[in-house]
């Protein structure tokens, strides 16, 4: 089974903790190594500050996120 979605785990701070491949070069990079040493926080990746916001209150009150959609930015811009 391959997934083809964006999955990734980040802490109550926003560090990420992981993420999946398809996470990585859905925003650009060509590895999941390669984004965790040059995005050290889920924030830097969102284009809109109220969403990411949302995000961390969503995660604060329920301890998780799922299924949601938002607007990040790719490596490139």
């Amino acid at each position: 089974m391959t997934i083809q979605g964006g999955i990734f785990r980040v802490g109550r701070t926003g560090k990420f903790e992981a993420i999946n491949p398809a996470f990585a070069k859905m925003t650009g990079y060509e590895s999941m190594e390669e984004m965790l040493v040059n995005v050290g926080n889920l924030s830097a990746l969102f284009v809109e500050k109220s969403d990411h916001e949302r995000f961390m209150a969503t995660l604060e009150r329920d301890g998780r996120v799922q299924s949601t959609g938002f607007d990040l930015m790719r490596r490139n811009g």
